[in-house]
Formats: structure tokens, C-alpha cells, sequence
């Protein structure tokens, strides 16, 4: 009987990640540039999710980024403590020091999240087509570090006011 169980349960998990990755992944990858923080995508990448490993760093589309992790209209995560503001090209970046490296999430003009970054010391994230891609740190989306007005300051009380878009 746990035996029928498990089998079932397999199959289960199987489908529901087959189903996940048809749906939630294009055959497009991106690619940050000098082009005003926006990401372009390149044409033929032969994994489905755009995974690219650059060092420890996994980047991977933005869809496939939303189809496991909740990218959802949401409130933004404040500017406080010792984070730091970064601003550019319309864009809002927060940055926050963890033990696994800076996590960052990036909002545009609407305050629409539009980018992600996060960082683990304890586990690893493995691109969704291709679970040989691993990366200890995973990234998707807009981000304003490649814009060239781009200005990062310490997150204060006002830092919004003294920086914004």
C-alpha cells in the first residue's frame, strides 16, 4: 500500500512540474546590456527558461520565475534599516545584505514588481529546463545596475524623497 502510494505521488509531482515548466517558460532567455536596465532576449537559447550561469549567479526569463515564485501584484518592500536605494532608467531597486548574498527586488514607476534577485548559503537553485544549471544566487527580470544614470544611496527616512525616479 506505501508503496502504490509513493508510485502515485511520483507521478503527481512529475506532472505538475512537466505542467509548470510547458506553461510557465518561454523559449526566450534574457540578457542584461547597456540598454537602460531593461533586459532583451535572445533569440534560439536552447533552454526553454533562458537559464544562464554567469559564476554562481542563475539567471533566468521572468516568466519562468513567476511560475514558481510569486511575482503577484504585492506592497513594496520598504527602504529602511541598512538597505540600499538604487534608481535609474524608472526603475526603484531595494538591496538587502543577507547571509547568502544581496537580495534585491525591483519596481518600476507603478510600482509593479519587475525584477528579483535572491541568494541562499544553505541550498541551491537549479534552472527549471535544466537541473544541471545551479546557481547559489537566482536572478530574473529588470534591474537598473546596468542603466547609466543609475545612483544607489543608503536607505534613510527620505531617501525616496532625495532620489526619486
Amino acid at each position: 500500500m506505501l508503496n502504490l502510494k509513493t508510485y502515485l505521488c511520483s507521478i503527481g509531482l512529475f506532472l505538475t512540474l512537466g505542467l509548470v515548466g510547458v506553461a510557465g517558460c518561454s523559449s526566450e532567455s534574457l540578457r542584461a546590456g547597456n540598454d537602460g536596465g531593461v533586459d532583451q532576449a535572445i533569440a534560439a537559447d536552447p533552454a526553454a527558461c533562458g537559464c544562464q550561469l554567469d559564476g554562481y549567479t542563475l539567471t533566468i526569463s521572468w516568466s519562468c520565475f513567476c511560475a514558481k515564485h510569486d511575482c503577484s501584484p504585492q506592497y513594496e518592500i520598504p527602504c529602511t534599516g541598512s538597505a540600499q536605494l538604487t534608481t535609474g532608467c524608472g526603475l526603484r531597486q531595494i538591496t538587502v545584505q543577507t547571509i547568502g548574498g544581496p537580495e534585491r527586488w525591483v519596481y518600476d514607476q507603478s510600482g509593479t514588481l519587475v525584477g528579483e534577485q535572491l541568494g541562499t548559503d544553505d541550498s541551491e537553485f537549479l534552472c527549471p529546463t535544466d537541473p544541471s544549471m545551479i546557481g547559489f544566487v537566482l536572478r530574473a527580470g529588470q534591474f537598473p545596475d546596468s542603466c547609466d544614470s543609475a545612483l544607489t544611496t543608503a536607505c534613510t527616512a527620505d531617501a525616496g524623497t532625495i532620489n526619486p525616479l
